[in-house]
């Protein structure tokens, strides 16, 4: 438990250091660093409990570094970034100060497992355990097992700003390239031709973009194992003929572009079969059936906003605009909160309850890192690509300015929900009706929901990758008619032409709202810390750390506020081991870093938590997977304006809407040339 936890490395940072963080980062583990000027560093001082009570198996604490200590260049250099409210990304890192003092203890085999950090007037910094490094040199670096045994103690994996940027960028380059070339192709195409140019620009589409993150995260479902060069190279081969034959029957972009989901699927299964014999003790039917609802969380979830969509434009185009507007800013909040409810009772029933209190069990492999994490991040970016299109559909064939109301009543929800407010609100009132245990048994949040909200900082963005390589296309398509309003205008009329800046505006804005906490983050009450003490370190539903520390004679408190008067050490674990008791409890934060403390103290809270190990030290993507999705989510996005606009339309070949049952069954069939009214 203690290293699957935490590797703590201490040393001057050097390649030793370099090389030990790379492995340790290689098995999907998590690490904390120490910089220190190497060996003999006055500032490190190692001890030993000559009783061993500090080697006491269930002894555990966790007070990593605030939010307000600096982070250290070595732990940039890992794409570590500082604490936010509930979640950290990649590595701890602190550089000690001249006047701080590091204290490493350990246990009479002579194995450090603790560490503390003090500065020069007595106050703990930081407070860990783990297994830990001092000074260590290259063979030993290279050599140390740094495995993980337990993936259930390993954080998520997310998306981050370095690789998101840079992939919208290159797949919005890709997408006006893509539209234009449609474009002109689709205005001279004449009836009885086979449009094998559809099935060609979709087929690079998915195998260039879209394919990857589709393999990568059924490879770990069904096998428990990453896609190898030749799993992606056979799946997109696979794919790129079954798209064209799709392409023979006129199947619309969307369809062909969801013929390459089965094929990947297939080669998936190849890949379960010829690692057999690396992997003794996975079984099929349980991967099997957590594949089957890992894919009707990502693949299913389009079908559920695209019917979504499809009601708001009914609604609108029926005169019922204020009833569209609250209908699609609610239905799509319950959506996606439902979907996070599944993935998180799809894992638990799936993953997490076939494995025993080691990890182990019949379904194998880091399902955190990516199947798991694909399922919340299509609910979020499938939500908002939903909101997105039925908005600017609205806009387009109505001209009207109801996507105000809209967006504002999204916002204000999203920022609710985001801040904890929602939830707070609905834990309230059910305490009133039936008791706090009822309310926390429904409502209480999780490491699920945070890192749900973590995510929604990159997936909203994905939605307008579609939406401005579009523009420019048309924009470059009509130079001639580059006028605010008309068929061939570039964003149609006016008030599409405002929607996409101010929709961007609006994110940006709730975003720096969440992160920066210009409004407050819910404070978290006495059964949040109950529910979470009943909980265990290796489920990522867990949300807040458990200690196990010492029994302390003291009033019954459930924040510990004496912790704040009489200070905590290591050292109260001397004395007889066998009188000493052991008791479990959630690891709340030394230091209040927020200033919406006093806010929340007021409320409720009187100190703050330590998160949970599911979402300390968040896991990077690497950039293929940010360009992936952005390629689905782009693609989600031009069916869905196909879907609520026609086809002929988005290219300027029809002068206004398509309307009956053409519309509807564009998202299944392309006639040659398209329809128009």
């Amino acid at each position: 438990r203690i290293k699957d936890h935490c590797l703590i490395i201490v040393g001057d940072g050097g390649e030793a250091d370099q090389i030990l963080a790379r492995r340790r980062m290689a098995a999907g583990g998590r690490f904390a660093h120490f910089l220190t000027k190497g060996p003999n560093d006055p500032r490190v001082r190692q001890q030993h409990v000559m009783n061993g009570a500090t080697q006491d198996a269930e002894y555990f604490t966790w007070q990593p570094p605030s939010s307000k200590m600096p982070l250290s260049s070595f732990a940039k250099k890992f794409s570590g970034r500082s604490r936010s409210f509930w979640t950290k990304l990649g590595p701890d890192g602190v550089e000690l100060e001249a006047s701080q003092q590091l204290t490493i203890t350990s246990g009479v085999d002579g194995n450090p497992r603790h560490l503390e950090l003090w500065d020069e007037d007595g106050n703990l910094l930081v407070q860990m355990s783990g297994e830990i490094t001092v000074d260590i040199d290259k063979q030993a670096a290279r050599t140390m097992d740094v495995e993980v045994y337990n993936p259930e103690f390993k954080a998520f994996g997310t998306f981050s700003w370095r690789f998101v940027w840079m992939a919208m960028l290159l797949q919005m380059l890709w997408q006006m390239a893509k539209f234009l070339f449609s474009i002109q192709l689709e205005q001279t195409a004449t009836a009885g031709e086979v449009p094998w140019f559809r099935g060609f620009m979709t087929a690079i589409d998915w195998c260039i973009g879209g394919s990857f993150i589709c393999i990568e995260m059924w490879s770990w479902s069904l096998t428990g194992m990453p896609a190898t060069p030749s799993t992606h190279a056979l799946a997109n081969l696979v794919s790129l003929v079954v798209m064209m034959v799709a392409t023979y029957f006129q199947m619309s972009e969307f369809v062909t572009y969801v013929c390459g989901i089965p094929a990947t699927t297939l080669v998936t299964c190849g890949r379960y079969y010829f690692t057999m014999e690396e992997q003794p003790t996975r079984r099929l039917i349980p991967h099997l059936v957590w594949t089957i609802a890992q894919a009707i969380g990502t693949t299913g979830s389009f079908l559920l906003f695209a019917t979504i969509a499809q009601i708001y434009a009914l609604l609108l185009s029926s005169g019922f605009g204020i009833a569209a507007s609250i209908f699609l800013s609610f239905a799509t909040a319950i959506a996606e909160t439902g979907s996070v409810i599944c993935t998180r009772l799809a894992y638990d029933r799936f993953v997490h309850k076939k494995r025993d209190q080691d990890g182990q069990g019949p379904v194998v492999g880091d399902q955190t890192y990516l199947a798991c994490v694909a399922m919340i991040i299509s609910a979020h970016g499938f939500a908002e690509a939903c909101r997105i299109c039925a908005t600017f559909a609205g806009a387009v064939s109505t001209g009207g300015f109801t996507w105000i109301i809209t967006s504002t009543l999204s916002v204000a929800l999203n920022l609710s929900a985001r801040l904890g407010w929602s939830r707070y609100v609905l834990i309230q009132f059910t305490k009133w009706l039936w008791g706090g245990p009822t309310a926390m048994k429904i409502f209480a949040p999780s490491g699920w929901s945070k890192f749900h909200d973590e995510q929604k900082i990159y997936c909203g963005y994905f939605r307008f990758v579609f939406l401005i390589g579009f523009v420019a296309a048309r924009a470059i398509a009509f130079p001639e008619s580059f006028e605010i309003e008309g068929f061939k205008a570039p964003v149609f009329n006016l008030s599409a032409t405002i929607l996409i800046p101010a929709l961007m505006l609006a994110e940006i804005l709730e975003d720096e709202t969440v992160t920066r906490e210009w409004l407050p983050v819910n404070p978290a009450g006495p059964g949040l810390l109950k529910v979470n003490a009943r909980g265990n370190n290796a489920d990522p539903a867990q949300l807040i750390t458990l200690e196990h520390l010492p029994d302390v004679d003291v009033p019954e408190d459930p924040w510990k506020m004496f912790e704040l008067k009489t200070g905590r050490s290591s050292q109260s674990l001397e004395g007889n081991p066998e009188t000493r008791k052991i008791v479990t409890t959630p690891s709340l934060s030394l230091h209040e870093t927020s200033k919406w403390a006093s806010l929340r103290g007021f409320l409720g809270q009187q100190r703050a938590v330590n998160s949970a190990p599911s979402l300390h030290g968040l896991r990077e993507l690497p950039f293929m997977m940010s360009f992936s999705f952005a390629a689905i989510v782009a693609n989600m996005t031009s069916s869905l304006i196909a879907l609520l606009l026609g086809t002929g339309y988005m290219r300027g070949i029809c002068t206004e809407p398509l309307d009956g049952i053409n519309r509807i069954l564009g998202i299944l069939w392309w006639d040659v040339p398209l329809p128009c009214n």
